[in-house]
């Protein structure tokens, strides 16, 4: 539905409007809108869409006045290829380096994959109705099977999209990560080039934290074989730094093998004080 109404309240004169589906060929012309300068319109959407970010853009024509006005919409095309962003910690650290997976799919089946090569990271803006963008990432391609991953840093611009070329035809997909918190402050990395751990593997880790640290931070550092604790130790972390550590594998001794759960938490300051200065 649309509503039209002059700036000074004044009634419009034999109102007409036309309007056009942004990144389509889909256009409408000469719609009638009724004495109050309100009307209805229903576009087709093509199946062969490429795009899930659109605009309806109107274009409204009354006498001598005309105005042009923009509808930000989202659009599903179940037979378009969809992609499926994963973060390697499960958080988003704003302003460092994180390493994201993605998953490309022929349709919303997710049945069959698809791959492509050097597709970009991109931002949009618009500046004087022009739409600009600036590449964040390039060379991004999926490895197998529709698999890939990139490495991006986070900061505050217009939202991130992933362009990319399938049969001569481009396909834009914004970065969208469901149910990830976007306001953590380290980045945790897992630096041994084989996860399956022998015996004598020491482990080796990679900190990177950002601004959001106010100063220098205690953490716990910990590994647990299912519900058991098997290792734990304190570091301090500072803002915007890196910081590589190792675990000796003596310190989480694993006879039996199995699966390691690592994890890292910032204790408190009230904790800390206490930790550090115990009452007598």
């Amino acid at each position: 539905m649309i509503d039209v109404r002059a700036a000074d309240g004044s009634a419009l004169v034999d109102p007409t409007y036309g309007l056009t589906l942004r990144g389509t060929t889909v256009t409408q012309a000469n719609l009638r809108l009724n004495a109050q300068g309100r009307g209805t319109f229903a576009v087709d959407i093509p199946r062969t869409l490429t795009i899930l970010q659109s605009e309806v853009i109107v274009t409204v024509r009354a006498g001598a006045l005309s105005g042009i006005a923009g509808l930000p919409i989202t659009l599903n095309n179940f037979n378009a290829p969809v992609v499926e962003f994963f973060t390697e910690t499960g958080h988003l650290v704003q302003g460092v380096s994180n390493r994201i997976y993605f998953q490309v799919w022929a349709s919303a089946e997710k049945t069959q994959a698809l791959d492509f090569s050097q597709g970009t990271i991109k931002t949009r803006a618009v500046v004087n109705r022009v739409p600009v963008d600036t590449v964040l990432v390039s060379g991004v391609s999926t490895q197998h099977q529709g698999k890939g991953f990139f490495d991006w840093t986070p900061v505050m611009t217009p939202a991130p999209f992933l362009e990319f070329t399938i049969g001569g035809t481009v396909f834009n997909r914004p970065l969208a990560f469901p149910n990830i918190p976007t306001t953590s402050e380290v980045v945790v990395r897992v630096l041994n080039n084989n996860k399956l751990f022998r015996a004598n593997d020491n482990l080796e880790l990679q900190f990177q934290t950002n601004a959001l640290i106010s100063g220098p931070e205690a953490y716990v550092v910990r590994i647990q074989a299912r519900d058991l604790v098997i290792y734990q130790e304190q570091i301090i972390l500072n803002p915007r730094s890196i910081r590589n550590h190792t675990i000796l594998a003596r310190n989480f001794p694993l006879s039996n093998g199995g699966v390691i759960i690592l994890s890292l938490q910032r204790l408190t300051r009230d904790l800390f004080n206490y930790a550090a200065n115990p009452p007598t």
